[in-house]
């Protein structure tokens, strides 16, 4: 489950190439150990319980990216917004300290 906390982390270099990278990633570990070495990764040896484990895997770590995307993106449109408000408040609030 330490993957899954991986791709999360990722949200906090505001680059949505890193967090689907880290999916990516991800996604061919789980699938690889699933197939290569599925005592490693699930209790059970019966493939067909491990791939729809490794299903239910897919879709919260899609569920998970589709969030950290639409927050990486929403943050992307407003930091430019953030740095205009904090320029104008500089700017009147050296016109304010020059006015006493």
């Amino acid at each position: 489950m330490i993957y899954f906390s991986a791709v999360t982390v990722t949200a906090v270099l505001n680059d949505l190439k890193a967090t689907l990278a880290a999916t990516g990633l991800v996604a061919v570990h789980h699938l690889s150990l699933t197939f290569l070495m599925p005592g490693l990764v699930f209790p059970s040896l019966d493939m067909a319980e491990n791939i729809l484990r490794t299903g239910l895997h897919a879709v919260v770590i899609i569920a998970e990216t589709v969030a950290i995307a639409y927050a990486i993106l929403r943050r992307q449109r407003l930091d430019p917004i953030g740095a205009k408000q904090r320029t104008e408040l500089a700017r009147t609030s050296a016109q304010a300290d020059a006015a006493r």
